[in-house]
């Protein structure tokens, strides 16, 4: 596909998101979220030379302090620079498309689908990690596809180290992405030296993920004495894992899970509610607000943290299966439409209606057509990105895997829209090397 057409997949991802977030960029603080000011707050001690954080990590307020934000001061300019970089994604996307069928119809649909997504564009709009990690993501996913390089390696383990540190929640996506490639068959490269040198690359990827990882783990180690990652896993576990099984004992399953699906705001207050017993047992909270506030309010410190999952594990033994419910419940909610009333209006809902509902189709298509390393790859990407967050469901949690169910959506239908006459091709400058 020509370079004239990933411009044009650029250019109309650029203005829609413009177009979608122009109410943000003239009220910065309708962008704003209660985790936008914990991460301005951490790029303001980033610019001081330190990060007290041991629940977040420095991927996202690295970018802020690089735009110029600060805790007191914001910019337009940072939310016009994670639409460049969403607008980026879509072409890296396009550009994936090509390198994974080489088929120009396929690559130009995913570059639209993504300039038409209203979950990307709506984080691109707001103080958030995800157009950053998506960014990064679609780098490392693009650069593990190009002919196997020691250079490619290097720079693909980069991006997949400074993804997690964006956001650590998904530390185990990289390993999954770098297994699949190295298994994919390449019709291109088919000698057996080639598929050597895949598997080589792939593992030194990993590598220098796994170095960077551990780079991050002995700098915590050093500061606090814990090797640690980050504290999300630990945190989300007692506020949201442990509150919600006591949500279960107390409700049937038809009502917990029809109240976080229909009404999650209600849901959440009925679970800051259940965590007081945690927080007594653990000697926390006297005179210091509610049990929830308490527990926020430490989840910085590891020892507290360590000590409060421990409290919660010992109640929560042999609940497994309880847990796994209560995640598949979150999944539901992650995959509930944008609500009209979120950026974009009724327009998005629709669109992300419309979406929602071709998805069951594009997988059942691409099964007809025996795709089956790419949808093996799309479904635990899909499984560990949506069910190991928590409960509580986030549209925030689904754009994790909205790049491949965009791949998913034009691998299965593009084929199909553009095979017209051979006039309508050639207007559209389509061709397949197959």
């Amino acid at each position: 596909m020509s370079t004239y057409r990933y411009f044009v997949i650029f250019l109309i991802s650029f203005v829609l998101r413009l177009v979608l977030g122009w109410p943000n960029l003239i009220h910065l603080d309708h962008a704003m979220t209660h985790d936008s000011a914990l991460y301005l707050r951490l790029a303001e001690e980033l610019r001081h030379g330190s990060f007290p954080s041991f629940l977040r990590t420095p991927g996202y307020p690295l970018f802020l302090a690089f735009t110029g934000a600060s805790h007191n001061s914001t910019s337009g300019m940072i939310l016009i620079a994670q639409m460049l970089l969403d607008s980026g994604t879509g072409v890296l996307l396009a550009a994936l498309a090509w390198r994974l069928w080489r088929r120009s119809e396929i690559a130009l649909c995913t570059g639209l689908l993504w300039a038409f997504c209203p979950v990307a564009a709506m984080m691109s709009c707001q103080y958030m990690s995800e157009s950053l990690y998506l960014a990064l993501t679609a780098a490392a996913l693009y650069l593990a596809l190009r002919s196997p390089s020691w250079v490619g390696a290097i720079a693909q383990g980069v991006c997949w180290g400074a993804a997690t540190l964006t956001r650590p929640a998904v530390l185990f996506m990289p390993f999954i992405a770098c297994f699949f490639f190295a298994i994919r068959s390449d019709p291109v490269h088919t000698r057996r030296w080639a598929v050597t040198r895949r598997w080589a690359v792939q593992a030194a990827a990993a590598a220098i993920y796994v170095s960077t990882i551990a780079g991050w783990i002995g700098f915590n180690y050093a500061r606090s004495g814990h090797a640690v990652f980050s504290l999300v896993a630990d945190v989300n576990y007692y506020i949201m894992d442990y509150p919600c099984v006591k949500m279960v004992d107390e409700l049937s399953w038809s009502s917990y899970a029809q109240l976080w699906v229909l009404n999650p705001r209600k849901a959440d207050l009925i679970r800051q509610t259940r965590v007081d017993s945690l927080v007594k047992a653990c000697g926390l909270g006297k005179g210091a607000g509610s049990a929830s506030d308490v527990l926020w309010a430490v989840c910085d410190d590891p020892a507290t943290v360590f000590r409060l999952r421990t409290e919660a594990a010992s109640r929560l033994r042999g609940r497994f299966f309880t847990l796994l419910g209560i995640h598949a419940v979150g999944v539901l909610q992650t995959l509930r439409p944008i609500p009209p009333w979120k950026l974009g209006g009724m327009i998005a809902t629709l669109v992300d209606c419309f979406r929602l509902f071709l998805l069951p189709v594009a997988f059942f298509v691409l099964v007809f057509r025996r795709w089956y390393w790419f949808l093996g790859f799309v479904m635990v990407w899909a499984v560990v990105a949506l069910l190991l967050p928590g409960p509580g469901g986030l549209w925030r949690y689904r754009a994790m895997v909205e790049p491949v169910f965009t791949l998913v959506l034009a691998a299965a239908f593009a084929p199909a829209l553009f095979s017209t006459a051979d006039g309508s091709r050639r207007r559209w400058g389509i061709r397949s090397d197959y």
